[in-house]
């Protein structure tokens, strides 16, 4: 019997350590800042001096750099990388993206929350990993809320970020018409 309780209590340290280091929500990869005017990303990865400056393009193409940041910073990243979307600037980063290692994907590896679809109206539906709720709202609002927004994957926060860029680009000021919840985010003009 005293064994059993042993082998309780390692095993509830275990967990608990687990969901510290959970908690501090490190990543590899930080993302430093976004040049907007330039087009440009500046990234560090933890424990090295050196910065790696990238295209917003290159950087969204780049797998690994997707998958190292936290959720909340590769959703920035793919937003801003929607409000520069350009038909014109995609034909030009072609070439890259063909000789790129890795594809965008959207394969959800780590996150709480995963993307089942986005329908005609451009609302995302998502669930939980281990649930059967299911969800449906607009990017906009996923990517104001930033405690959902970490409990996706970082390629697919990134992703609903590209979305979310895409239809302020598209819609203008228009896009705080459909919003349900109030916004998070204040600017002042």
């Amino acid at each position: 019997m005293p064994r059993l309780h042993l082998l309780k209590k390692i095993w509830q340290a275990i967990k608990y350590a687990h969901q510290a280091l959970r908690a501090l929500d490190v990543s590899a990869i930080n993302l430093e800042e976004i040049d907007i005017s330039k087009k440009v990303v500046v990234v560090r990865s933890r424990g090295a001096r050196a910065v790696l400056k990238l295209s917003i393009a290159e950087a969204i193409a780049d797998p690994s750099i997707i998958a190292n940041l936290l959720p909340v910073q590769a959703c920035w990243l793919g937003y801003y990388a929607g409000l520069l979307y350009d038909p014109a600037e995609i034909q030009k980063q072609k070439q890259y993206l063909k000789n790129a290692e890795g594809v965008f994907s959207l394969k959800c590896a780590a996150g709480q929350y995963r993307v089942v679809s986005q329908d005609r109206k451009g609302e995302i539906t998502y669930m939980k990993s281990n649930d059967t709720d299911v969800i449906t709202e607009y990017p906009i609002n996923i990517v104001q809320d930033e405690v959902t927004i970490s409990k996706f994957d970082a390629s697919q926060a990134c992703y609903i970020g590209i979305l979310a860029g895409i239809y302020v680009t598209k819609y203008g000021n228009n896009a705080q018409t459909i919003q349900k919840k109030p916004p998070i985010l204040h600017v002042i003009k």
